[in-house]
């Protein structure tokens, strides 16, 4: 029997193989390091539709301002300009593709359908207006009057609505009359209806306008934090004295006033992809957004978004958002950790397994050694328990080389292996020639 040489022995015919594949994964590795690090992160799969509301309105401003941003990094933004909050809750409903809309928080949302991408920071202020208004007013003033409350559609009009109509306003019976905007300002500041409420945001030039007017002036509500307190989507907020004109002294003393929240909105058809670079882009304009959602508890009976949800809680998006957001609408990013985690784990109980193999093959060879000695110290020792030692040796011999083959075999194991392969082979070795010096013929 010709002996297995060292070199075969040690260098068996899949190391080549192994280090071929070895070199592929390193060189993959490597090269998507380099992407990661090299190339920035665009929008190029980032395509949607946004209902902003009123031409001129801060929506619509707001939407303008995203849709440029979305262009500058190879995504699409679509904005289309509606009749207000109701009209772009109604459009969003409709739209089978992925959409957005911005609403007022005051709009009652269906459980189904939709879901809530978040709260922005700024909030919309609900502006009670009217010539040569007392420094307080109380709401009953608006008993019995004619109220101006915007067009049909819009969230004023919702708003207006939703107001005067709860429990608490029982005995106050204004006559809230819809009409489209500009003919809204036209009878309020003409004095032809002595109040109108418009929803707008501080930042609206189309309210200075309205102030523009003269006497026009802004009601100071007495009972305004009592007022939010019964809907969870106001809040009583401060106009200083002087915002809209400083020079004109407009307003004259800082004035209590309902404000609203305003909400960013989906239907089913957007994809984390979708969430998280639209939430992104409003992160640019809103710097504060992530800090205010952690906090956000949502709408009642309206569902969170779970990608908005998960964005808010990492901080932002993560890189497997920025660089493989189609493998995020499948798989999120702390599925993505956990299949990670999952893969160091299998290799840990891998390295453990063949650890274990080495032990065993380790034991196995002390045994045949022990036996071995045993046998020599016999004065005639048996030929054939000599050629039933080589025998078991060879078997061990091939076990150890199958095992060192295996693809799961941790990187460095193998020479544990190897070492093994070398002393059972010199053992083995030693008995052929003596094998050989007491019978010539095996």
């Amino acid at each position: 029997m010709k002996p297995i040489s060292s070199r075969k022995l040690l260098m068996p015919f899949v190391t080549y193989k192994s280090f071929l594949m070895l070199g592929s994964m390193i060189f993959v590795t490597l090269f998507s390091v380099f992407l990661v690090m090299m190339i920035p992160s665009q929008l190029s799969n980032f395509h949607t539709v946004l209902y902003t509301g009123t031409d001129g309105g801060w929506y619509n401003q707001l939407g303008t301002q995203l849709a440029k941003q979305a262009t500058s990094k190879n995504g699409k933004i679509t904005t289309i300009q509606t009749n207000g909050s109701v009209d772009n809750l109604a459009q969003l409903l409709k739209d089978k593709k992925p959409a957005f809309a911005f609403i007022q928080g005051s709009l009652p949302l269906p459980s189904t359908g939709l879901s809530v991408i978040a709260k922005l920071t700024e909030n919309e202020m609900v502006y009670i207006i009217g010539k040569n208004l007392e420094k307080e007013i109380k709401m009953s003033l608006f008993n019995n009057e004619t109220i101006a409350i915007g067009p049909e559609g819009s969230g004023t009009a919702q708003l207006a609505q939703t107001l005067f109509s709860t429990d608490f306003m029982h005995d106050i019976h204004p006559h809230l009359k819809k009409m489209e905007f500009h003919k809204q300002v036209q009878a309020v500041t003409s004095g032809e209806i002595p109040f109108g409420i418009f929803v707008f945001s501080q930042k609206s030039p189309l309210i200075k306008q309205i102030f523009s007017q003269e006497n026009m002036t802004l009601a100071n509500l007495t009972h305004c934090n009592a007022i939010a307190k019964h809907f969870h989507y106001l809040s009583c907020g401060t106009i200083d004295r002087g915002f809209f004109s400083p020079l004109s002294d407009i307003p004259p003393s800082p004035v209590n006033i309902l404000q609203t929240d305003i909400l960013l909105i989906a239907n089913t058809k957007v994809s984390n992809s979708d969430v998280v670079s639209m939430l992104s882009l409003l992160k640019s304009q809103q710097p504060l957004i992530i800090q205010l959602n952690r906090k956000y508890s949502g709408v009642p009976n309206v569902p969170f978004s779970e990608d908005a949800r998960r964005y808010f809680n990492e901080g932002g998006s993560t890189i497997a958002d920025r660089y493989i957001p189609w493998l995020t609408n499948f798989l999120p990013f702390a599925i993505l950790l956990q299949i990670a985690m999952g893969i160091g784990i299998l290799f840990k109980g891998a390295a453990s397994l063949h650890r274990f193999q080495v032990w065993r093959i380790d034991t196995a060879r002390i045994n045949l050694t022990n036996q071995v000695k045993t046998l020599l110290q016999q004065e005639n020792p048996s030929l054939t328990e000599v050629k039933e030692l080589i025998l078991a040796y060879k078997l061990l011999l091939d076990r150890t080389r199958i095992a060192s083959q295996r693809m799961l075999v941790p990187m460095g194991t193998e020479m544990l292996y190897r070492y093994q392969e070398d002393l059972i082979f010199r053992e083995r070795e030693s008995l052929n020639d003596f094998l050989k010096v007491k019978a010539p013929i095996i």
